[in-house]
């Protein structure tokens, strides 16, 4: 079986088990589900690695805001692997948006590939809260040398 084929079969078992009826990659090897009607999480097929990786957008950014305290935050997230389940934080090409990515081999079984996603999800959910929490603090305030703790761990449980 290709590794196509296995996150293919993966995606279609996926959308079965929670009644969504078809999911499938896109002629761009890419497919994306939508959490709580607010998270999207895109799921892309790199053929070249035979890779599966899982994109969302945590947070937009805006040309106008001070992106100082953001990008420092999305670096100490970066620190903490175990907390985020692998994944990490980056910015998009046009750095118009902080994301969440993480990557697994495409070989991996059923069990592993929804495990991850549920852990994606919940790291994403929980990342989200975070930066809004910080975007209401820094328009109360400024900031302060004192203000620089470590994020929380993010939450477990899926949420669908």
């Amino acid at each position: 079986m290709s590794f196509k084929k296995n996150v293919e079969d993966h995606l279609k078992h996926f959308a079965q088990s929670i009644g969504l009826g078809e999911l499938a990659l896109n002629e761009n090897n890419a497919c994306g589900l939508c959490f709580d009607d607010k998270m999207i999480v895109n799921i892309e097929y790199l053929e070249e690695d035979d890779c599966v990786v899982f994109v969302a957008s945590i947070k937009q950014l805006y040309p106008h805001e001070s992106k100082e305290s953001v990008y420092e935050k999305a670096l100490l997230l970066n620190l903490q692997h175990h907390s985020m389940q692998g994944a990490y934080t980056a910015l998009s090409n046009d750095k118009s948006e902080l994301l969440l990515m993480k990557s697994m081999k495409a070989s991996l079984d059923y069990g592993s590939f929804e495990a991850n996603l549920e852990k994606f999800v919940n790291t994403l959910e929980g990342l989200i809260n975070e930066f809004e929490r910080v975007d209401e603090n820094s328009s109360e305030s400024p900031s302060s040398p004192s203000d620089n703790k470590m994020p929380p761990t993010p939450p477990a449980g899926m949420m669908v």
